[in-house]
């Protein structure tokens, strides 16, 4: 409860509350702010700014003199808010029945041809959802079925490749073993034939033929060879 001088008479501001504790019968304003909770400060701050321009706004000859703050708790206001609502559903139940009262009765053929349809239509309902629940059901067993056929299918697919790569990896593993053996038995022959001694008759007759044109280009002319220097 915030409290005025006189020229302003009395103003009420609950926090965030219900204003059910009023001080005075002449009350000129009733702010209620709804505000974060967490945040009371704020609305103290807000409420007291607004008191302060109702009373400029009033035209009030005397100064604001006192302000005394009254916050309701949570609980408070809970109570004061089960007890508004009790009255209100009571005030509703009242009413209720004083309408059934003033309506006119309704006859025993008319009873229970509105009980023959509600049950009917109860009926209706339940079938309908029988209906969704099965159709549902074949629709998630038709799904789980497709996802399997999938599911195969791509393992299948998976199972494909890692073959189709071994293949692979299997020829150029081949290839590379009968390039490396080609290799090694072309440097065996070039070392055999390095290795292999010159045939002496090679070697005589080669000197002999030297010998012969030495001479040759000595005297001017070149003897045909003859013999075994034919061959």
């Amino acid at each position: 409860t915030i409290r005025l001088d006189t020229s302003c008479k009395l103003m009420a501001l609950l926090a965030g509350g219900v204003p059910n504790m009023m001080m005075d019968e002449e009350v000129v304003n009733e702010l209620d702010l709804v505000r974060d909770p967490a945040d009371l400060a704020a609305d103290v701050r807000a409420g007291c700014g607004a008191l302060v321009q109702e009373c400029y706004k009033r035209g009030g000859e005397d100064n604001l003199t006192v302000i005394l703050v009254r916050m309701q708790w949570s609980g408070e206001v809970d109570r004061t808010y089960v007890r508004k609502v009790a009255a209100v559903e009571k005030a509703k139940a009242a009413a209720a029945a004083a309408a059934a009262e003033a309506a006119p009765k309704e006859s025993a053929a008319a009873a229970s041809k509105r009980r023959r349809l509600e049950a009917a239509a109860s009926v209706k309902a339940q079938r309908v959802a029988a209906y969704e629940k099965s159709g549902g059901a074949a629709s998630a067993a038709a799904s789980e079925a497709r996802k399997d056929a999938e599911v195969a299918k791509m393992r299948v697919e998976v199972e494909n490749e890692k073959a189709v790569i071994a293949r692979k990896e299997e020829d150029e593993a081949r290839k590379k073993k009968e390039e490396d053996e080609g290799d090694i038995t072309g440097d065996e022959k070039e070392e055999e034939e390095e290795e292999k001694p010159d045939d002496p008759a090679d070697v005589f007759f080669a000197a002999h033929h030297a010998k012969k044109r030495v001479a040759g280009a000595a005297n001017g002319q070149a003897e045909e060879p003859k013999g075994l220097d034919a061959a």
